[in-house]
């Protein structure tokens, strides 16, 4: 029984990880056009900190509907919802 449920794992795993999206942006003061490093992203359970050019990744995000959230300390906290669907 074990070696059946082992195979319809494996068998199901190419199913799984074609179906993971990546959410990538740049986080930057909109008045300055500076990149902000450190701040903090978040869409569902991923989450991810910029780096020093204010870029970020969240990868591996199955498709569906997110609220995307930036936070940076001393700025606003930035909501938006997005849909990630596969092409």
């Amino acid at each position: 029984m074990l070696k059946i449920m082992y195979a319809a794992a494996c068998m199901l795993l190419p199913l799984c990880a074609c179906a993971q999206l990546t959410i990538s942006g740049q986080v930057y003061d909109a008045r300055q056009s500076q990149p902000l490093q450190g701040a903090s992203i978040q869409a569902g359970r991923r989450a991810a900190v910029s780096d020093a050019t204010g870029n970020f990744q969240l990868q591996n995000l199955p498709p569906g509907d997110y609220t995307l959230q930036v936070r940076y300390l001393g700025y606003a906290t930035h909501t938006q919802r997005i849909s990630l669907q596969q092409n």
